[in-house]
């Protein structure tokens, strides 16, 4: 079957709007192969025909891994990241929020292990021109344009040397007078400011970049196709006119109508060379359909902090699902003095000890930093004593499976410590120290007791 790529235009002139003319009811559909105008009824009824005829529109914007080289091809799967919001302190079971701390984690942990943040354009010229990417692409996507975006991620994507993709919702986009997400009947308990074109045009000369997500949020299933096109097709308008670049992207609302072949086809005739849904998963650079790529949604769950009862939702397992993950436990712990003593119930300001965490690894071998910190019993307001990191952390490379190992700590009480009961927390990180795979529960040999002199020997 022949290849055609196909623009809608009204009888009066070339334009990328389908606004029919109350004149004349018929409207033109032409073909940027030859050049011919075609009339119609209905463009519409054109498009659904040929939507009908490259089954599901694939054929349409060749997606096909045919025309990527593979000596060219230096990952297989490209995550694309889904964040709303960013906060301090976010509203509590508001699932669209993560908080800066969290945010900054994950940032970090990207940094270190060797991610680039890419665009949409870059992954288009990957795979309809064979352009380079790096060995470790993703794409950091933020959903409608709330402020803290610009206020709060924007800071931290700096930091690090990430590049943001927007999607704005436009009509709640305004040059001065903010607008809230009242305009989201479900998110809206949880107030939240959106962003301004002055803001927008801050991040666009820092690098990030703004992509479409129609002009009202409307669920697009549910509207006439006129109505459609024209949320679709308004939004980029009024991106490119505000900004003055050149919008590739467009975001489903509420990721619904990517699995339409009539709403995918719509919207590359509205000139988008790429789309992404919510329909969870990691994109296929070689195979996934640029008009329907799939994403991650971000929440608090995807803490850098391992959850041993749920080790799917570790950040760096959502994004490479094969990530190596140690599982580890503690054997056994033992305090001595500086005598080999290790019968002492209680311990002295300036007193010299020394801690051995004896643990185990039986998931896969990865390189290690533990660290040990003696800090206030809960509910004492007493400061730490000791904290290994991160001039006396022990690193394990690697900590094998299977291996049982010694982490062996000297301590020193200082001479202010105050009396007191403290505990021991050790903790297990990745080589970088920007995940942590382990920390100790409240055991009783993690406990230690700080006294007077004339008390403790």
């Amino acid at each position: 079957m022949e290849k055609v790529s196909w623009i809608i235009v009204d009888q009066c002139k070339d334009c990328n709007y389908l606004e029919p003319q109350p004149r004349r009811k018929g409207i033109f559909a032409i073909s940027k192969e030859n050049g011919r105008y075609m009339k119609k009824t209905s463009a519409l009824e054109r498009i659904l025909s040929l939507s009908e005829r490259v089954s599901g529109a694939r054929h349409f914007w060749g997606t096909g891994s045919d025309s990527i080289p593979t000596s060219k091809r230096e990952t297989l799967y490209l995550p694309i990241l889904a964040y709303h919001k960013v906060a301090d302190a976010p509203e509590p079971y508001d699932p669209s929020w993560v908080t800066r701390q969290l945010f900054a984690g994950q940032m970090a942990a990207l940094h270190a292990y060797g991610y680039t943040s890419i665009s949409f354009r870059d992954l288009v010229h990957f795979r309809k021109d064979g352009a380079q990417l790096p060995s470790r692409p993703i794409i950091l996507t933020f959903d409608d344009g709330y402020e803290c975006v610009y206020s709060v991620a924007r800071q931290l994507l700096n930091t690090y040397g990430f590049m943001a993709t927007c999607f704005l919702s436009t009509d709640y986009i305004k040059t001065t007078k903010r607008c809230d997400n009242s305009w989201d009947a479900d998110d809206s308990i949880w107030p939240a400011s959106m962003m301004l074109w002055t803001e927008a045009a801050v991040m666009q000369a820092e690098g990030h970049n703004f992509e479409a997500h129609t002009l009202s949020h409307p669920f697009l299933n549910a509207l006439h196709p006129i109505q459609a096109y024209r949320e679709i097709a308004g939004a980029k308008a009024e991106i490119e006119k505000k900004l003055s670049t050149l919008v590739t992207c467009f975001a489903y609302p509420f990721g619904s109508g990517f699995e339409s072949p009539f709403l995918r086809l719509l919207v590359a005739l509205c000139g988008y060379r790429a789309a992404v849904s919510y329909d969870t998963g990691l994109a296929s650079l070689a195979t996934s359909d640029l008009m329907a790529l799939p994403r991650i949604k971000i929440t608090e769950l995807n803490s850098v902090d391992l959850d041993p009862a749920h080790p799917e939702a570790f950040f760096m397992r959502v994004i490479d699902p094969s990530f190596a993950l140690p599982s580890i436990s503690i054997d056994h712990i033992e305090i001595t003095d500086a005598w080999g003593n290790s019968s002492r119930a209680a311990f002295a300001p300036g007193d010299r000890l020394t801690v051995r965490v004896y643990a185990a690894n039986c998931g896969s071998a990865v390189n290690v930093a533990a660290s040990l910190q003696i800090s206030g019993n809960a509910g004492d307001c007493i400061p730490a004593v000791f904290d290994s990191h991160p001039h006396a952390d022990i690193y394990k490379k690697p900590f094998a499976h299977g291996a049982s190992l010694g982490f062996t700590y000297d301590v020193r009480i200082p001479e202010n410590a105050s009396a007191g009961k403290y505990r021991l927390k050790f903790s297990v990180h990745d080589a970088h120290y920007v995940l942590r795979y382990f920390i100790s529960t409240d055991r009783p040999d993690t406990l230690l007791r700080i006294e007077p002199t004339e008390l403790a020997h």
